[in-house]
């Protein structure tokens, strides 16, 4: 159980946040502990019981591997994958903590093709 900062953390393995009883949070890269488990939070300087965790929301695009953590904020992980997969026309997966929960643009890697049914105005 080591503590990261969220903020320098590389984006290849996923995040889970825990929140203390002092409303204070610590985030965790591998197995972090449960909830009602005793942590030292390093800003209260004393022990303090786990309330929940979080797992973090975040992007990697499959083609540049740029990648981005969004804490618990699906709807900016969402709108930056689409925004990254449209400017860019990459395939970008969306996760929270490990689970891939939407991949967007994967219609770039094919070639986009819209079938079009124009009529033909015949005199």
């Amino acid at each position: 159980m080591t503590p990261i900062n969220p903020n320098t953390a590389r984006v290849q393995q996923p995040i889970t946040t825990v929140i203390m009883e002092c409303n204070h949070s610590l985030g965790f890269r591998e197995s972090p502990p449960a909830v009602g488990e005793r942590i030292f939070c390093f800003k209260c300087n004393v022990p303090r019981a786990i309330t929940s965790k979080m797992p973090q929301w975040r992007y990697k695009c499959i083609v540049c591997h740029t990648a981005r953590y969004f804490g618990g904020a699906e709807l900016s992980a969402m709108t930056f994958a689409s925004k990254h997969s449209i400017t860019n026309h990459h395939t970008v997966n969306v996760y929270r903590g490990t689970e891939l929960i939407e991949t967007v643009g994967a219609h770039h890697s094919n070639g986009l093709q819209i079938p079009l049914d124009i009529p033909i105005k015949e005199d």
